[in-house]
């Protein structure tokens, strides 16, 4: 896992750096010496995101098109799950007639990212193993910037052309 700045910006070098790294580890390199790579490494996006409003006319957000998690927080699927749950009850209470069922969600949805932002702080900002390295020294400055991550475009970073984004869309009330 590596920034997509740091990375070569010719594509086709790609792989060359993905093998220059691996020989620079010890036991990953170890583990993976007795596999042939069947494929060249993919290089996909993997930053922490959400939408400015997972909530719309016709339309909600849920798991990954509402809000991604940085793979590093192990909280991506968990997250989706829970908001797959609060959805459903939101579409429930919209349907029953509660008019502000999918605000609440979409208050929630912030919530979340507020107590995900900090906690990535707390943790990151922990992180002394590897006090050289560029990766971890400028994830301890990024979680200092008190914003949260509110309004970064999904999928749009390493995107390759030709594929579509994922959103899931429900239509139902408003």
């Amino acid at each position: 896992m590596t920034a997509a700045d740091l990375l070569p910006r010719q594509r086709g070098s790609w792989p060359a750096f993905w093998h220059a790294r691996l020989q620079q580890t010890t036991h990953t390199h170890t583990r993976l010496s007795a596999f042939e790579l069947q494929a060249s490494p993919r290089v996909v996006a993997a930053h922490s995101s959400r939408l400015d409003h997972v909530t719309g006319d016709g339309w909600v957000a849920v798991g990954d098109a509402a809000m991604a998690f940085d793979p590093l927080s192990s909280q991506g699927l968990t997250q989706a799950l829970a908001s797959g749950i609060r959805a459903g009850e939101a579409l429930d209470g919209c349907l029953a007639g509660e008019v502000v069922a999918l605000d609440e969600y979409d208050h929630k949805a912030n919530e979340v990212v507020r107590a995900y932002s900090q906690l990535r702080g707390v943790y990151f900002g922990r992180e002394q193993l590897w006090p050289q390295s560029f990766f971890w020294r400028r994830w301890q400055m990024i979680v200092q910037d008190p914003e949260p991550l509110v309004g970064v475009p999904i999928g749009r970073v390493g995107q390759q052309p030709g594929k579509q984004e994922t959103y899931v869309a429900v239509g139902v009330c408003r």
